[in-house]
């Protein structure tokens, strides 16, 4: 039965009100949001959400108001329709704070992460886990202790301290041991210098190591000049897979002066790792051990402190520039299917770019200059006000290919360090240098590998400029 107060109250006027209530639904979920989120800067709120609060309210009490505007039914339909827009604009904007809070609550860096480690024989018998007489594991590993135990928990074997993965070689080949437990991101390090020998091996099992959590940085004051250490690692899936450190940038910002220094360490840089002595390593070598023990060795190489990291990996840039759409990326010289200077490159074309360096006479040095001429181009291309309304796209793929341990907290007051200052952003790359060379290192022992020994002179010059950044 419907009431004799329904039948006086025209269908048109149910309408207004259902949309002056979503208008105003919407709106007071943004402000929630907008609060919450607690990134944009105080003097725009102040401004902003009283103005767009006091025309909502207008909206929603003519809406509201059938008597005074009844007869008016042009107008209350445009209002209506004006309220219906502002509605969905309150709910892409809700859409987007909610896509950033995921993205800056879920980029953090895991507190409880792991190593695999596989165990695996040459033996071409039928040799096991449970049978195997004799184990060989890397006392050099840091996490030796840890895996040890983990180890005896996979295998009755006697464990057979080696001191590195040439090491593991002569062990197996020669019968001194039966089984070989190393980190399995090691394997692709056996694979790239004995090829031959890698093929004879079989995983046989694999287990995993936990690392002990690292402590909380300290909160980034978003207004001082800070260092990032960017780290591309050489593997497709899960960015928090420990892998050798292919990409090694340091981001040096300077708020105040809108500048940006990009500093490339070509991969093959000879090296002491941090907490190590005697022989070198490759750089690239130091992401096996985790992303601390890169970021550490380059704080040493470098003499500055780097607080920071944000790592990503090959499947990071596909799915970002999938995300913001085709990017414009400078080349130096012609090659494959790229010419010199400006070529919009796509997702799979960007990671070829980024990763060749048989085409170029300096090799990895010249792929480290074409990785930071990438990022260049994905920092404008994010800039462009277009992108405005990709962001709860971009915001998720960068989610799933981002891993960092700069705080939320820092994170946030970086966002609104931004909005309170619009300026663009200049962006300076420079790359050290150095000279091939065959020498030993310290995670492959005495087998000589082709190594960058280091340009000392580059080294100072970029520690200059570093220093140049936080005047």
């Amino acid at each position: 039965m419907v009431s004799e107060t329904t039948k006086r109250i025209p269908f048109p006027t149910w309408i207004r009100r259902v949309t002056a209530v979503f208008l105003a639904l919407t709106y007071i979920v943004l402000i929630f949001g907008i609060v919450q989120l607690a990134t944009i800067p105080s003097r725009y709120l102040l401004i902003a959400l009283p103005l767009y609060g006091l025309i909502t309210a207008l909206l929603v009490w003519v809406l509201f108001d059938t008597k005074k505007l009844a007869k008016r039914q042009v107008i209350l339909a445009i209002l209506a329709v004006i309220s219906l827009i502002l509605a969905g604009l309150n709910m892409y904007a809700t859409s987007v704070i909610y896509s950033a809070e995921s993205l800056l609550s879920n980029i953090q860096e895991k507190q409880s992460r792991y190593v695999e480690y596989s165990i695996v024989t040459n033996s071409t018998d039928a040799v096991t886990v449970e049978e195997a007489g004799r184990v060989a594991i890397i006392s050099t590993d840091p996490l030796y202790d840890k895996a040890r135990v983990v180890l005896a928990q996979e295998t009755p074997a006697e464990q057979q301290p080696v001191d590195h993965l040439a090491h593991i070689k002569n062990v197996l080949v020669d019968r001194e041991a039966d089984l070989a437990a190393v980190r399995t991101e090691s394997l692709q390090l056996v694979n790239d210098e004995d090829s031959a020998f890698y093929k004879t091996l079989t995983v046989l099992r694999t287990f995993r190591v936990e690392i002990d959590p690292n402590e909380p940085t300290e909160t980034l004051d978003a207004t001082k000049p800070y260092i990032v250490y960017i780290s591309g690692i050489d593997t497709y899936g899960a960015v928090s897979t420990t892998s050798r450190s292919d990409v090694n940038i340091l981001m040096v910002v300077n708020p105040a002066k809108r500048k940006l220094l990009l500093v490339n360490t070509p991969r093959d840089y000879y090296v002491q790792l941090h907490g190590t002595t005697g022989t070198f390593d490759k750089l690239t070598h130091a992401g096996v051990y985790g992303v601390d023990m890169s970021r550490q060795t380059l704080e040493d190489l470098y003499g500055v402190t780097i607080p920071y990291y944000a790592r990503i990996n090959f499947t990071s840039l596909v799915n970002v520039i999938d995300a913001i759409g085709p990017i414009s990326v400078y080349s130096d010289y012609d090659f494959k299917s790229y010419q010199s200077g400006y070529n919009t490159l796509n997702s799979k074309q960007a990671l070829e770019f980024s990763r060749e360096r048989k085409s170029f006479e300096q090799g990895d040095r010249q792929r480290g200059r074409n990785q930071q001429h990438v990022i260049e181009a994905i920092i404008a291309k994010m800039a462009r006000p277009e992108n405005s309304v990709k962001l709860p796209q971009i915001m998720n793929s960068v989610q799933q290919s981002v891993e960092t341990n700069i705080s939320e907290t820092s994170l946030k007051s970086i966002i609104r360090n931004q909005l309170d200052d619009i300026r663009g952003w200049s962006v300076e790359s420079i790359s050290v240098d150095g000279s091939g060379d065959m020498l030993p290192t310290y995670s492959y022992g005495n087998t000589p590998l082709y190594v960058m020994i280091r340009d000392q002179a580059s080294v100072e010059s970029a520690q200059q400029k570093i220093t140049s950044y936080f005047k």
